[in-house]
């Protein structure tokens, strides 16, 4: 769980039962209101585009989304990575 300041460019948010990709973001403060932020959304399950705006410090659900891409293999060593990406891929 994070809040509304964590919010960044590609991060992917659940909301509703639905992910969506945060395409832009900003914060919107005024003098004698508390601040909000909002962010155009793009759906990763769908292709539907939604604003959603919330209250300076609201939980947010950030969720880690990995690609599987056979083209790529990675071998982790303890302060190194090595990628071999093969010759047809070039």
């Amino acid at each position: 769980m994070a809040n509304t300041a964590d919010i960044s460019r590609g991060m992917i948010l659940k909301l509703d039962g639905s992910l969506y990709s945060v395409v832009e973001f900003g914060e919107n403060k005024t003098a004698r209101a508390a601040a909000k932020v909002w962010a155009k959304l793009k759906g990763v399950d769908n292709s539907r585009t939604i604003e959603k705006t919330w209250n300076s410090g609201d939980n947010i659900y950030p969720v880690r989304v990995e690609k599987e891409n056979t083209n790529i293999f990675t071998r982790t060593k303890p302060a190194t990575t090595l990628w071999i990406i093969p010759l047809s891929s070039r």
